[in-house]
């Protein structure tokens, strides 16, 4: 946010997410950063709430330090939103390749981001493909899954 801050592009960004009620050091850290930048903070809101949040967005810059994985709840639940993910390659990040922005640090993460403010349609095949992806991960899907399973065995 801060690098496209400096390079005056016009954009809203947001700062979505929950703080426990236990030792919030580093949650106020985040949220210093996130006032110093003009990044609005919307925090502790209800999954209802998150999920309209999300039908208003077109893309999520999650830079997770140890990159991307099937373990980031937020970019599923960003990508089943038809938001389009960038995030940092990782060691578990190679099921993301063709569903999400990867860069390979935080600079090569910005480029990419910048060409995609001004390239927004070279990257729908990706978003589609994203929403395919986690479609076959939500609950219903899932128990959908375990169901057949439960069924098969039972036919044995």
């Amino acid at each position: 946010i801060k690098e496209l801050n400096k390079k005056n592009i016009k954009f809203r960004s947001a700062l979505i997410g929950y703080v426990p009620g236990a030792d919030n050091s580093y949650a106020n850290l985040i949220i210093e950063q996130c006032t110093e930048q003009k990044c609005e903070l919307l925090l502790n809101k209800s999954a209802a709430e998150i999920s309209n949040l999300l039908a208003e967005t077109d893309m999520a810059i999650l830079p997770y330090p140890d990159g991307i994985s099937e373990r980031r709840g937020t970019a599923l639940a960003a990508m089943i939103n038809r938001v389009l993910v960038f995030s940092l390659r990782g060691q578990f990040s190679s099921e993301f390749e063709n569903i999400a922005v990867l860069g390979n640090d935080k600079n090569d993460l910005l480029s990419k981001v910048l060409y995609y403010i001004n390239n927004t349609d070279s990257f729908a095949k990706i978003n589609d493909s994203a929403y395919e992806y986690s479609e076959k991960r939500n609950w219903q899907s899932i128990a959908q899954l375990y169901i057949g399973l439960i069924n098969n065995d039972s036919n044995k």
